[in-house]
């Protein structure tokens, strides 16, 4: 996605690239990930972090259904500070 840092995109030409290029790096993941499930004992760590990509592949893809959407900008997640509960680091 570095093509999209280089200019500025609408969000059209922003979906077009992402079926282009993230689809396939996302699908590709979600394929070696399933695979790691056959072989991963349940109850082992790796066991458990493979079912909980899974069990939450939806959120990490949104922004391949939708262009307008900006992922890894500082801008975009200002906006949900107000929302997010505050925690401390132990």
């Amino acid at each position: 996605m570095a093509a999209a840092g280089q200019r500025a995109l609408d969000a059209a030409e922003r979906q077009k690239l992402r079926e282009q290029k993230s689809a396939q790096l996302m699908n590709a993941l979600r394929e070696h990930i399933e695979q790691l499930s056959y072989r991963a004992i349940p109850k082992s760590a790796l066991g458990k972090a493979v079912r909980y990509a899974l069990h939450q592949w939806e959120p990490p893809t949104v922004f391949l259904s939708d262009g307008a959407l900006a992922i890894g900008r500082v801008e975009h997640w200002r906006g949900w500070q107000a929302l997010a509960p505050r925690f401390k680091c132990r």
